[in-house]
């Protein structure tokens, strides 16, 4: 028995060796597989899209128009047609309670300082003077003070008078309670939109029919979709033909989605027409292709992971170590790349899900003179919370945001004009700096690692959160990265002045690189190799270590002479942030105990792990130690609305990741690598979703 027990340990204990000996193979297999899918993927699609979104209003062909009593203000349009042209065109104008303003063809006819109850409820009498014939456009401004809410208007009749109607009254909201819009196609006023599987309407819009365009690329006897909607699809049609119908709504029974299986549906475009209803709360209409997700970008996601475990095997890793620098770099350069096309194609999943929320393209024209129509994802992350501020000091100037460092806004200004758009310029600063400095990383990480352990590093560094989310976005994060990376570059090689000039750069590209200039002579103390060795290296050095402040000053003295006071500065900061920027760490974690979602658990997930992994420096170089401990604690001292923002913040402690390259197991690694676009995938969404700043 005992002989018996130790044949079968043994057999066990091969199988297991056997096993991990062949993993590169079970590898290789994976990789193999996952590419396989992934190319699958690109050269094939969803056996539907859907395109040309368009949202109708509702319109009414009579007055009086008949509105919520609940609603306190319409605004109300109608075509108002002559047969010829008239000096004087009296229209008597009834509004319960109130017309506060009253147009014709953008020229206001009449206005009203103050509305009181029923103050138009008689009728008012407006005379248009010196009206064209033809077709004209009627607008009503309407307020309702209390109780009931309808507006009317009718030419007055007189004897000889030229004929005058008013036809195709439209507003807002989509129907009344009554239902007087009808279920005509005539009757609703169609208008564009972006979203291409999702519309968020207005919560109090009553009811709305979309029309989708649904391409096909063959016959289905039977083509499945998921149609949310909150709260209530009362009738789906395909080219007329109705697919569902319901007698009555009520609430929320569409919210979590509804299977609508379409009958002998052809190869090429069709029309779907859904008619939906808001019971009350919400109001939005989403489709997608049933079982849908984003395949393609998971599989190459995944693909790239497994290709990373296994290029750190012993026979790979020995074959990438004889490679010289420069294939190095360009394995990184594809290796990100391959991280931006997944980031990019999550983002527009994300939007053609319906859950990215941003600025409209209206919003988008009016405030930058950019049309966005046809890559609304882009703009979206050229604009999304602090990137529409530099876009402004790009577009107005410093002085119109000096909360916020010039620098990236003055570089957006300068490759505009070869852009022809500001949008562009953001996303093109960010994305080639994101390139340059995992460049400058590397080979800095080169100064005190081999060369497979510094792509190791480099790769983690590519992988992190807040490398891989703001680097796709209008940021300053990535321009910030290479002035620091730079920076030190210069400083350890003890140029001193040439390291002063782009930590001058880095604080105009962020206030806080500032600690930059302070930083760098306390890692010069702490470190013997990289302090000044003669007195001509003294003088550079002191030079060097004060042109940041000098650069500050500037600045202050900059805005004095576009704002008239020195301290524009400090006074808009403490407007952006009422308390002090620092507060130690104990505000941070009373904030995490409290449960305060201010400070939400991801930061100290970050930030407190790349502190304690700071002090490992010591072993690569004292000052790099120096350098990423005093940076992490001013991370983790952060209060206010900076402490939401720390995980990115957190970028300016890049040399944590020399020592994340110098770990030996492969394993752990890629486990890293994984947990890092996992969370950076998270961050994306927080991000896009309206979280994240």
């Amino acid at each position: 028995m005992k002989i018996q027990k130790n044949v079968r340990e043994k057999r066990g204990s091969s199988l297991v060796s056997s096993l991990i000996q062949r993993r590169r193979f079970i590898l290789l297999a994976f990789v193999f597989v996952s590419f396989s899918f992934a190319a699958y993927g690109l050269a094939s699609s969803e056996p539907m899209k859907f395109s040309s979104w368009r949202y109708s209003y509702c319109v009414l062909s009579d007055s009086p128009v008949v509105l919520s009593s609940e609603w306190g203000q319409a605004v109300l349009q109608a075509n108002l047609t002559l047969n010829q042209p008239v000096d004087v065109l009296p229209v008597l104008v009834k509004v319960d309670d109130c017309a506060w303003e009253v147009s014709l063809d953008g020229v206001i006819q009449f206005e009203r300082e103050k509305c009181f109850q029923c103050a138009d409820c008689g009728g008012t009498v407006i005379n248009f003077t010196k009206v064209s014939a033809g077709s004209h456009l009627l607008e009503v401004v309407a307020g309702n003070v209390g109780g009931d809410f309808n507006v009317d208007a009718r030419p007055v009749a007189q004897e000889g008078a030229p004929y005058a109607a008013l036809s195709d009254w439209h507003y807002s909201y989509a129907t009344t309670e009554n239902g007087s819009c009808g279920e005509n196609s005539a009757d609703w006023r169609t208008e564009d939109v972006l979203r291409r599987s999702a519309l968020g309407l207005s919560a109090e819009q009553k009811q709305a029919l979309v029309r989708v365009n649904l391409t096909v690329d063959g016959d289905f006897r039977e083509l499945p979709i998921i149609l949310a909607v909150d709260d209530c699809a009362r009738r789906v049609s395909l080219d007329g033909i109705v697919q569902l119908e319901r007698a009555s709504c009520s609430k929320c029974v569409d919210c979590a989605g509804t299977d609508v299986n379409m009958a002998n549906v052809s190869k090429g475009s069709h029309n779907l027409e859904i008619q939906a209803e808001n019971v009350g709360g919400g109001f939005t209409v989403a489709l997608r292709p049933y079982g849908a997700v984003p395949s393609t970008p998971l599989m190459i996601f995944l693909g790239a992971i497994i290709l990373l475990a296994v290029a750190e095997g012993k026979r790979i890793s020995a074959l990438m170590g004889r490679r010289s620098d420069r294939t190095y770099i360009i394995l990184l350069v594809i290796y990100l790349s391959l991280l931006k096309v997944v980031a990019l194609y999550y983002s527009d999943f994300l939007l053609s899900d319906g859950l990215v929320s941003g600025k409209s393209v209206q919003d988008i024209r009016q405030e930058f003179g950019v049309d966005v129509k046809e890559k609304y994802i882009l703009a979206v992350l050229a604009t999304k919370w602090d990137a529409s501020h530099y876009l402004t000091i790009a577009q107005k100037g410093f002085a119109s945001k000096p909360a916020f460092a010039p620098l990236y806004g003055w570089a957006i200004s300068v490759i505009t004009p070869a852009t022809s758009n500001p949008l562009a310029a953001s996303l093109i600063i960010s994305n080639l700096f994101s390139y340059l400095a995992i460049i400058a990383f590397y080979y800095t990480a080169r100064r005190h690692l081999n060369k497979t352990e510094s792509a190791w590093a480099t790769i983690l560094l590519a992988s992190f959160p807040a490398f891989f989310v703001y680097g796709i976005l209008g940021y300053t994060e990535t321009l910030y990265l290479f002035l620091a990376v730079a920076s030190w570059n210069l400083f350890e090689r003890r140029r001193y002045i040439s390291s002063g000039l782009i930590s001058a750069l880095a604080l105009l590209t962020r206030y806080m690189g500032g600690a930059i200039a302070v930083i760098n002579p306390i890692a010069a103390a702490a470190d013997k190799k990289i302090r000044p060795r003669s007195r001509k290296e003294w003088i550079s050095f002191f030079i060097g270590t004060i042109l940041p402040g000098l650069a500050f000053i500037l600045l202050i003295v900059y805005l004095e002479t576009q704002t008239g006071s020195y301290r524009t500065l400090f006074d808009v900061r403490k407007e952006w942030q009422s308390k002090g920027i620092f507060e130690g760490p104990n505000w941070q974690f009373y904030q995490l105990i409290s449960g305060d979602q201010n400070v939400m658990f991801e930061n100290y997930l970050y930030a407190l792990p790349l502190f304690i992994v700071s002090f490992s420096l010591i072993a690569i170089s004292p000052a790099m130690a120096v350098y990423c401990v005093v940076f992490a604690l001013m991370s983790i001292s952060l209060a206010g609305m900076p402490a939401v923002s720390q995980p990115r913040y957190l970028i300016m402690l890049w040399p944590v990741f020399l020592s994340l390259g110098r770990i030996r197991d492969s394993w752990i690694k890629s486990g890293l690598i994984i947990a890092f676009l996992l969370l950076g995938l998270k961050g994306l969404f927080l991000h896009l979703t309206g979280f994240w700043t």
